[in-house]
């Protein structure tokens, strides 16, 4: 008995004996699995599965922020991790869900092609071994090795789950019973960690549809369609707990995320990369862009993030295994069509959809990419990494297709100990195909470090402080989101999983402009060593910690840090006072003249000023009169110069630069004669004159002309001197060169790229970093991407400015500016890079470049208004903060004129006065409809005689999620209790 039932379940015992293999030949002792991205909820449970449950308002992400992913989904996971925590040490669990994961994924493999071979008959030994071959394909192929190398909870998840959701669908379609129907809704409810990133999520969609869209053509019926009907519905439901604040977030605040500058800076790229491996080369072999990216390793060096596997899945030994495998793929799909069977036609039509979304870089399955891409901007932004999106499912597609040909060709065998020898073949060819990952080669190096004890002393500390404050942490060097460690971690980041106070940290940037608003004046206040202008950045963003870890090292220079210069900084300033040291980790406290409480506070007399802006390098605003409304009270036209959104034009010796103002604005205020356009005496440069600007304020705008002042503190970069400082990375001419050519009578230089890089480095020794300059560049983009511009500054060793020119194909002047920096630096290096990512030609034109010195206190500071003495008091109010969504405001005697929630602002925050239960509050309370932006980034209320006892601020999109998990228990619900009748009669 017991031999028969082992020669059963040997497919699914050698599985779990490799996976087993896998895990103690790839575990370090003393290390946690953590790096590139990666969730730790074992940090903190309760923490951690709080924020799942409230998670539709992302308190912890800065400033506070919509959620832009599906952070909900995460929520199974949570419990998944807390249930191995009961029997396993923390640096276990991660590890221990990576393993499971693989296995169950392998195992569902197996069973999915079981029944795509078997057709739901009889499972015969040869089946059985053609279906294993399956399980070990999607466990061993490049396509799982990139997934693991670098895990990421989502894609794990994915692996895991994929097949048994195919697996269900295809059971319940067959079956069209209720009971198959629960198990498909069960197997979906515990998929949804694999939807924290949505867009596997549209993955699953189409997968599912491809498989409805077969069984509808096979069954020609209503009944059919009913139950596809019931498949999409249900999936709907299970998911609809973190699906509908996502599509919240997409219908409201879904163009944020383009506009962030990390991924205007690199989705083009990116999509490049993956482009560059979507050739039936790589894709037969399901070699992905992770072969190509390079990285810094733990020697502080740059080399292939694969290194190892890159040479390995070159060498000839592997290319021959590898085409082996997927000739048989292949034959597969051959064998499935000819077959007209429903559920090979299946794994067919799955197979040829996931092979297309790859081969990017192939006609014609490129052109219906491009067609997706250019037509749906939500597919742009969403996949512009279509090989982590659909490379699992086509491993998935590729196993299947692997059993249903391995099968096929033994088959054509006429003795039955041949087509048993040839399907051990072909066993042993799986297990061996990925060989290394037996020697601890399943992860990378830097995936697998000791966490130091001082970030778990930083975690206890602030469990002992006040919980509804904010941290500042430090370096913050980079608008990259990547951070290295010398101890080996690499990564997005850990801290927030451990820490439950907001943090402002980059990686939470391209969900929220107000994150990147406090970015750019924070890096403008520290790199330009101005200590009041920090203070000033930490008051308004209502900063009380600040978190400085000296573990952190830059990729590209120490000094670009500032460690040390921010210490010296809050030294000067007073603002903040060190109170607790772990190794190289330091903790200040910021001395806030704001009274804050929760997150909320009065303030009075509080001003107006206006434009909103979205980035900018300082608020004159807030340094002019602290706390401030939006409004006109102050109106200052030129408050934004970091976002590039002012007009400006050029005569031969002038610039005129313009901003609209209000009809009804009071008189300008100008600043005093500025000293910012020095014009030094070539025979004496000692002897300097300063030109001012000359404002002009008529119709409803202002203009400035200033002069371009030519001489010491300027640059006019001619062709010549272009061609002078002219490189290109390859010296082969079909991959890069750079020559002068003419566009419409003007000289230019016409660079070209492929697979290379092609620019020009300009050092300027005389611009002084104490004066603002204006940087004219004239470009025309002809193909690929547009030019790369970044300002090089010598003694912080960063790139002040960092952009792309537009894509424009004409000649186009592009206008940066560059603000006054530390007193004491001088010179500038100019970078302008024609860059080619792959194979794909890159052509641009560049004509003149030019820098002048830039009016830009003058300008920052004109405003319209009337100066005004009236000082703003703010009061920390009696407040209730029960989670992420909530406020409660005691009022008793206080009646404050406005309260303000330090939250970044949204449409979403609604303020009630009430006296009843605070959840009732939307339905039944009074509705306080001022709702108005508060220092360019946070909420306040206008609040006149309340008449209730408190007030009530609720994040009413968190219902959203609520409703979701009703929509949830009462589908299962449903079912179950239909399942079980059916069973009864």
């Amino acid at each position: 008995m017991i031999n028969k039932k082992a020669s059963l379940y040997f497919p699914q015992l050698i599985i779990f004996a490799l996976v087993t293999a896998l895990y103690i030949t790839n575990f370090k002792g003393g290390t946690y699995l953590t790096g590139w991205d990666n969730l730790h909820p074992e940090f903190n449970f309760w923490m951690n599965i709080k924020r799942s449950i409230f998670a539709v308002w992302q308190e912890y992400q800065g400033v506070g922020l919509l959620g832009g992913m599906g952070h909900a989904a995460g929520l199974l996971h949570q419990i998944y991790i807390f249930i191995l925590s009961l029997i396993l040490p923390q640096n276990l669990l991660r590890y221990t869900w990576t393993f499971i994961s693989l296995l169950v994924g392998a195992l569902g493999a197996y069973q999915l092609s079981s029944t795509v071979i078997s057709s739901n008959k009889k499972l015969s030994f040869n089946k059985r071994l053609a279906a294993l071959a399956s399980g070990l394909f999607y466990l061993f192929n490049l396509s799982t090795l990139q997934a693991f190398y670098i895990p990421f909870e989502t894609f794990t998840a994915h692996f895991a789950f994929l097949p048994w959701i195919v697996w269900s669908a295809l059971r319940f379609l067959s079956t069209k019973s209720w009971k198959s129907l629960l198990v498909f809704m069960l197997v979906s409810l515990a998929a949804t960690p694999s939807y924290y990133v949505p867009t596997l999520f549209l993955v699953t969609l189409l997968t599912l549809g491809l498989l409805s869209l077969v069984h509808i053509v096979y069954q020609k019926n209503l009944q059919a369609l009913l139950s596809v009907a019931k498949i999409f519905v249900s999936t709907v439901l299970i998911n609809s707990f973190w699906l509908l604040p996502f599509l919240y977030f997409t219908f409201t605040n879904a163009s944020v995320v383009p506009a962030a500058k990390i991924n205007q800076m690199s989705s083009q790229t990116v999509f490049l990369e993956n482009k560059n491996f979507g050739n039936i080369q790589n894709v037969a072999l399901l070699r992905g862009l992770w072969f190509d990216r390079t990285d810094i390793n733990l020697s502080g060096n740059t080399g292939y993030l694969m290194a190892n596997w890159r040479d390995y899945s070159y060498s000839l030994p592997f290319q021959a295994a590898g085409w082996i495998t997927f000739g048989l793929i292949i034959f597969g799909l051959y064998s499935a069509l000819k077959s007209r069977n429903r559920l090979q036609i299946t794994a067919a039509a799955l197979f040829i959809f996931a092979f297309t979304m790859l081969m990017v870089n192939t006609p014609p399955f490129s052109w219906i990419v491009t067609l997706f891409r250019n037509s749906l901007p939500f597919f742009t932004e969403a996949f512009r990494f279509p090989f982590t999106k659909f490379s699992i499912l086509a491993s998935l597609a590729y196993s299947l297709l692997l059993g249903v040909g391995g099968l096929s060709l033994v088959q054509l065998a006429s003795r039955k100990l041949v087509k048993r020898l040839s399907l051990g073949a072909i066993l042993f060819l799986l297990i061996t195909y990925l060989f290394p990952v037996y020697t601890g080669k399943l992860f990378w190096v830097r995936e697998q470090s000791k966490i130091p004890q001082e970030y778990f002393q930083v975690f206890d500390f602030f469990k002992n402080q006040d919980q509804n404050t904010r941290i500042a942490n430090f370096p913050q060097y980079t608008f990259w989101s990547w951070n290295y460690y010398w101890w080996g971690y690499e990564g997005s980041g850990f801290l927030w999983y451990g820490i439950n106070q907001p943090i402002l940290d980059r990686a939470f940037d391209p969900w929220s402009n107000y994150n990147e608003g406090y970015y750019s004046e924070l890096n403008y206040a520290l790199y330009s060593k101005k200590p009041q202008t920090l203070s000033q950045v930490l008051e308004k963003y209502q900063v009380n910690w600040l978190l400085v870890d000296k573990n952190v090292f830059s990729s590209v220079n120490q000094k670009t840090l500032y460690t040390d210069e921010l210490k010296g900084l809050l030294e000067k300033s007073g603002k903040a006072t060190l109170v607790q040291q772990y190794g190289d980790i330091d903790i200040y406290k910021v001395n806030l003249d704001t009274q804050i409480n929760n997150f909320v506070f009065a303030a009075d007399n509080l001003p107006s000023a206006g434009p909103k802006y979205a980035y900018a390098f300082e608020d004159k605003a807030f340094s002019h009169n602290s706390h401030y409304s939006s409004g006109e009270n102050y109106y200052y036209p030129f408050r934004s110069f970091g976002d590039q959104s002012f007009e400006i034009s050029e005569s031969t010796d002038t610039y005129t630069i313009y901003a609209n103002v209000p009809a009804n604005a009071a008189s300008p205020v100008f600043p005093d004669e500025s000293q910012e356009l020095p014009l030094p005496d070539p025979k004496d440069l000692r002897k300097v004159a300063y030109l001012g600007p000359q404002p002009r304020v008529a119709d409803n705008k202002l203009e400035v002309n200033f002069p371009k002042v030519s001489g010491y503190f300027s640059a006019s970069i001619d062709l010549e001197t272009i061609q002078q400082n002219k490189y290109c990375t390859d010296k082969d001419p079909d991959k890069s060169d750079a020559k002068a050519v003419t566009i419409d009578g003007k000289n230019v230089l016409e660079m070209k790229s492929k697979g290379a890089v092609c620019g020009l480095s300009v050092w300027l020794p005389n611009l002084q970093h104490n004066f603002a300059y204006i940087i004219s560049l004239e470009s025309k983009n002809s193909k690929g991407q547009p030019l790369f511009f970044w300002l090089e500054n010598p003694i912080s060793r960063k790139a002040d400015i960092e952009v792309y020119l537009p894509k424009t194909n004409n000649l186009k002047t592009t206008y940066l500016i560059q603000p006054p920096m530390e007193d004491d630096g001088v010179g500038y290096t100019l970078h302008i890079e024609n860059r080619s990512t792959g194979n794909d030609l890159t052509i641009n034109d560049l004509g003149s470049v030019n820098v002048y010195t830039f009016p830009y206190k003058y300008l920052a500071g004109i405003h319209f208004g009337d100066e005004q003495n009236n000082q703003v008091q703010t009061q920390a109010l009696e407040t209730k903060h029960p989670n992420q969504a909530t406020y409660v405001v005691n009022l008793k005697d206080q009646l404050p004129k406005t309260i303000v929630l330090s939250q970044g602002f949204n449409s979403g925050w609604q303020m009630y006065e009430t006296s009843a239960p605070l959840y009732l509050a939307p339905f039944i309370g009074k509705k306080v409809t001022s709702h108005f932006l508060v220092n360019n980034w946070e909420n306040g209320w206008r609040v006149d005689n309340p008449t209730g006892s408190k007030l009530v601020i609720i994040y009413l999109p968190q219902y959203l999620e609520f409703a979701g998990f009703v929509l949830l228990l009462l589908t299962i619900a449903a079912t179950a209790t239909l399942a079980v009748r059916r069973k009864s009669h």
